[in-house]
């Protein structure tokens, strides 16, 4: 049964589990969950890093981090109760664009995850079937169990979560890889006060930042400079933040070097030799939406925003709303630098938005210093 986002099991006389860890994670499986892992909630070890990480001001905008870090970095602090999360990994590859499209500059290109539907949804229904199907088979305890399915959702240091469950080690551009899959994974978990067994994913958690030997290729190909070291991202200059996460106007010195990128950055994971290798295409529930992942600069200039809402309805793109996408693909065209985004542009730099304004204005002023 859910009550109020969390699952709460029967009340059920006697102690133990009728269900082993291996089961969950067969189950976890079966649905579709490319890898799943059981682990014991504790403390974060990398404390020290993330208060290091928010005194040298890297978190940029996103002052939300500075708050409740006790929380932050102890799970059972933010979950009273919590002994154990259930961690599952969903691969989310599709394919890749070709590169005349990729590189035409009159595109403007979106991350990966946002050619699916929500993945919120799509993940976070799967770890609610897996939660129903835990206590179907017997879960029992002298209270109600209670299981809380997270999907990016609450501050939960999940890439952690999911190295501690050996789905794999985190990479020096700070994603998650996996030896078998790659990095373009999403991880959710299943936060529940039932002490369960350590199951690992069956992934070697052991190479930690030797997974990526000597290579340094994300951080070399890094347009903006955003990973200034080892697992050390800069976010104030990701394109990722920038297109999505910064509400105001994009700093100058940025906007020629975000190319056409105009909603999140793959960069750092499609130079990575592991996805290069092992990315493969997902056979978990996405449905992707090709008309999402490259459109024309000059259509999205043009959206009115009801237009965008009807276009990007049920996409994680929403997330950047009307105005940033528009202020995204505004930069995009002035690095496109043709006559042809002009029109477009104008258009945009006569809307009531003053974001949008200005970044339009740029824009044109960019165009037309490089036809002199």
């Amino acid at each position: 049964m859910l009550v109020g986002g969390f699952f709460v099991g029967n009340v059920m006389k006697g102690g133990g589990l009728q269900i082993s860890g291996e089961e969950i994670v067969q189950r976890a499986r079966a649905l579709g969950f490319d890898a799943c892992g059981i682990v014991p909630l504790r403390k974060s070890s990398n404390v020290r890093q993330f208060q290091e990480w928010l005194g040298k001001g890297y978190h940029a905008t996103m002052k939300w981090m500075e708050r409740n870090q006790e929380r932050r970095t102890d799970p059972r602090k933010f979950f009273p109760g919590a002994q154990s999360a259930i961690v599952c990994i969903a691969n989310y590859f599709q394919y890749s664009l070709p590169r005349e499209v990729l590189h035409d500059p009159s595109r403007g290109i979106i991350a990966r995850y946002a050619w699916l539907p929500d993945y919120h949804a799509v993940v976070e229904r799967a770890l609610q079937d897996l939660a129903e199907e835990i206590q179907s088979m017997g879960l029992k305890a002298e209270r109600p169990n209670v299981f809380r399915p997270v999907v990016d959702t609450a501050p939960v240091f999940e890439r952690e979560l999911a190295q501690q469950a050996h789905a794999g080690f985190i990479g020096k551009n700070t994603m998650l890889i996996s030896p078998s899959l790659g990095s373009f994974l999403f991880i959710g978990e299943i936060i529940t006060d039932a002490l369960l067994p350590f199951v690992a994913a069956r992934e070697p958690s052991s190479l930690g930042e030797e997974g990526c030997f000597r290579c340094t290729r994300c951080m070399r190909s890094c347009p903006t400079g955003a990973l200034k070291s080892s697992r050390v991202l800069d976010a104030g200059k990701c394109i990722a933040y920038l297109t999505i996460e910064l509400k105001e106007s994009i700093p100058h010195p940025l906007r020629p070097l975000m190319g056409n990128r105009i909603f999140g950055c793959d960069i750092c994971q499609e130079v990575c030799p592991w996805n290069k290798q092992y990315a493969r295409r997902t056979s978990f529930l996405f449905k992707p939406r090709p008309e999402w992942s490259a459109p024309r600069l000059i259509d999205i200039l043009s959206l009115s925003e009801e237009e965008f809402k009807s276009l990007f309805q049920g996409s994680p793109i929403l997330r950047a709303k009307w105005r940033g996408l528009v202020r995204n693909a505004a930069v995009a065209a002035g690095n496109w630098g043709s006559e042809k985004a002009l029109p477009a542009l104008r258009r945009a730099a006569s809307r009531d938005d003053p974001i949008i304004r200005e970044h339009a204005q740029w824009a044109i002023r960019r165009i037309c210093s490089q036809k002199k």
